[in-house]
């Protein structure tokens, strides 16, 4: 537990890194991050966040995206969440997927990112969160292939609950998504 303390307060450390905050020394690149930490630490992770998301005093202000709400609120906006569980239990849960996937595209995640986020200022750091809660339903590297060049001020923090090597994303030490190479590991 020590280790995710000290990865954290490393994570803090560089949030309020002023460089970090103008995306500076990134080549043209997007300021993109991933913080992978060992699955076994979500409830500490979520606290940080929760700490960090109402923190406002300081050299950074976090924003939140929270992906498995977002999704809820997707479905609940197109009218389906509710038709949820009886479409499982009548046609199955591969049927269901294919069904989820449709309704809830990386596009629909951006628009609602857009428009939760309007009033963009220096020193803000997006934090996507619950990237394991919403798998298989989206897919890390698919909706950062489409927020990177949304944001190109503020930098964007991925907490992956898992393995990235720079290249690869393995939710969960388990589940290989495919390849995404324009994210840097945040404490490197």
């Amino acid at each position: 537990m020590e280790d995710i303390k000290r990865r954290l307060d490393k994570a803090k450390a560089r949030f309020a890194d002023p460089k970090f905050l103008a995306n500076e020394g990134l080549l043209n690149e997007v300021g993109v991050y991933v913080l992978q930490y060992e699955p076994k630490h979500e409830m500490i992770v979520r606290d940080f966040v929760r700490r960090e998301v109402s923190n406002q005093a300081g050299p950074y202000r976090a924003i939140e995206f929270d992906l498995y709400r977002m999704f809820l609120g997707i479905l609940k906006d197109m009218h389906v969440l509710d038709a949820v569980p009886e479409m499982e239990e009548k046609k199955g849960k591969e049927y269901l997927l294919d069904q989820l996937h449709k309704a809830a595209e990386p596009k629909d995640f951006l628009a609602k990112m857009k428009a939760d986020y309007v009033s963009q200022q220096f020193g803000d750091v997006l934090f996507l969160t619950s990237v394991g809660v919403v798998h298989p339903f989206m897919r890390a590297h698919r909706l950062l292939e489409i927020v990177q060049s949304s944001f190109p001020k503020a930098p964007i923090v991925v907490f992956y609950p898992g393995g990235y090597d720079g290249q690869t994303m393995v939710l969960f030490d388990k589940f290989k998504d495919d390849n995404y190479y324009r994210a840097f590991n945040l404490l490197d």
